[in-house]
This record gives C-alpha cells, sequence and structure tokens, in this order.
C-alpha cells in the first residue's frame, strides 16, 4: 500500500483551491486503497475460552483415552493413571487462565478494551434498556421507540438560549493568521504517533494512517 500511495501524483490530484475538494480526493484514494489492499476475514465465535491452548486439548484427550481405558478394564492402576490426566488438565485450565488474566492487568493501560471485554464476556446478566413509557403512557415495543424516548427526554434538558439578544465579544484581535506551514515532518510525526481507534465517519482507519505515514504526509501538507 505504501508503494500505491507513493505513486500518486499528489500535486496533481489535489490542485482544487476549495480544501473540501482536496479532502473528499484524498479520502476517496485512501478509501479505495484499504478496499484493494488491505484483507478482510470474518471471525469465526469460538466456544473455547480465550486461554486456551494446544497443551489443554493435548492434556484432555489424555484424559478421555485414560477414562476409556478404565471404564474397559476398571483396574485400579487405569483409575490411578486418570485420576492424574484429569488433574493435569485442571491444572492446566487454572494455570493458563491464571496467566491470560494476569497478562490483561499487565496490559491495562496499553489495552484496556482487551480488559473490559474479558470482563464483560463473564458478566451473567447483560444489560438491557426498555420498555419504556411513551409520552401517552403506553409502553415501547422497538429499539426505535425506545430511541425516540431517550432523544425527547435529553432534548427537553437542554437550555432554551434567548437568540434575540447575543452580546458582542469585548475584544476583537486585528490579527489573522496569513501562512500556515504544515511540513511533511510535522504530519509524519503525528501519524506515526497515532493510536488505535476505531474509524470515524471519514471511514480512515488509524491504523492505515499510522502504517502508511511516510507516504501519506505528502497529501496532507499540501495546503490549498
Amino acid at each position: 500500500m505504501n508503494e500505491y500511495f507513493m505513486g500518486i501524483d499528489w500535486a496533481d490530484r489535489m490542485c482544487s483551491d476549495s480544501i473540501d475538494d482536496n479532502w473528499e480526493v484524498f479520502k476517496q484514494l485512501v478509501n479505495d486503497a484499504a478496499i484493494q489492499f488491505v484483507p478482510t476475514s470474518t471471525p469465526k465465535a469460538s466456544k473455547s475460552p480465550p486461554w486456551w491452548t494446544k497443551s489443554i486439548s493435548v492434556a484432555i484427550k489424555a484424559k478421555h483415552s485414560a477414562l476409556s481405558r478404565y471404564r474397559r478394564s476398571r483396574s485400579c492402576a487405569d483409575y490411578a493413571n486418570y485420576k492424574t490426566k484429569r488433574n493435569i488438565v485442571k491444572c492446566k485450565l487454572r494455570t493458563a487462565q491464571k496467566t491470560y488474566e494476569q497478562s490483561l492487568l499487565n496490559k491495562f493501560k496499553s489495552n484496556p478494551k482487551a480488559f473490559y471485554s474479558y470482563v464483560k464476556s463473564k458478566q451473567k446478566v447483560k444489560p438491557s434498556i426498555g420498555p419504556l413509557e411513551k409520552t401517552d403512557g403506553s409502553s415501547t415495543t422497538s429499539d426505535e421507540e425506545i430511541t425516540d424516548v431517550l432523544n425527547r427526554y435529553f432534548e427537553s434538558t437542554f437550555t432554551q438560549e434567548d437568540l434575540s439578544y447575543i452580546p458582542s465579544p469585548p475584544f476583537r484581535s486585528e490579527e489573522s493568521i496569513c501562512d500556515v506551514n504544515i511540513s511533511e515532518s510535522i504530519v509524519l510525526e503525528k501519524l506515526s504517533t497515532l493510536k488505535d481507534k476505531t474509524p470515524g465517519p471519514d471511514s480512515i482507519h488509524s491504523y492505515v494512517l499510522k502504517a502508511c505515514a511516510h507516504a501519506l504526509c505528502t497529501p496532507y501538507s499540501i495546503c490549498p
């Protein structure tokens, strides 16, 4: 993707005097490149807990084999072997869960989402909203009606300002910003320190901007 962006003549593509037009061109090029180069996948729902490891699966398989052997023979030796395999599985499960939870705590500052996602998955009661009472006394029956009721309530708490009298600011500066210097080095520094966040209305993911910072610092520094 970096090579693709490097091959674009940004000065020619973003030649409009309107910053809005240039932004639309930039946004379209970046989103098209993301569709073309960024692989997509559909995550599969896993029934196993996040701390599950291959060694646990192997230990459980060995436990089941030992149990089957004991059921066939009913010997004390096979039962003792089964208990040993069973205890190994319990120990591995406890250790793996404890290690995973400790890693979430250690990485809490850098990745708090993983911690809260795990805590939420352990909740047995899922919080929900509704039904709510509408203005006519009836109850809401859909998510759209709940949204409307909440929106009306929040709207009612807004302060109604008197727009007939708007005071003038006590001081107005006569100075204006004439020259704005946005260099590629400044843009590169800002893009390189972006955090991994969910895309906003522009649909551009911060990871794309960060990974392609050296190529995208040029169009970001172009001023109409």
